[in-house]
């Protein structure tokens, strides 16, 4: 139940992009819990990968938990799915 304005920068020449989101709900609390990705400031690192399922079920087959099942956003189609790198900073 995520509800968020997002806008995507990128530069023509480079693979790099930036995103801003805002979430409306939940509703961001004022504390500095950096596992939360709807807080405000920076909060996340994501990487895009080629095929989200074979990396999902490689990174679970090693151990990593994830905070939730691969979500797709039903207006794109995009996948996504958060858990802690090992300093522990969120990770997409």
């Amino acid at each position: 139940d995520v509800q968020a304005d997002y806008i995507g920068l990128s530069h023509p020449s480079a693979q790099t992009k930036i995103e801003l989101i805002q979430y409306s709900t939940p509703q961001n609390q004022p504390d500095c819990n950096l596992a939360q990705p709807n807080k405000t400031g920076i909060r996340h690192l994501a990487f895009e990968v080629s095929n989200i399922e074979e990396e999902y079920s490689r990174l679970s087959a090693a151990g990593e938990k994830f905070q939730s099942d691969i979500q797709i956003f039903p207006l794109n189609g995009k996948k996504l799915t958060y858990f802690n790198g090992p300093d522990g900073i969120l990770l997409e």
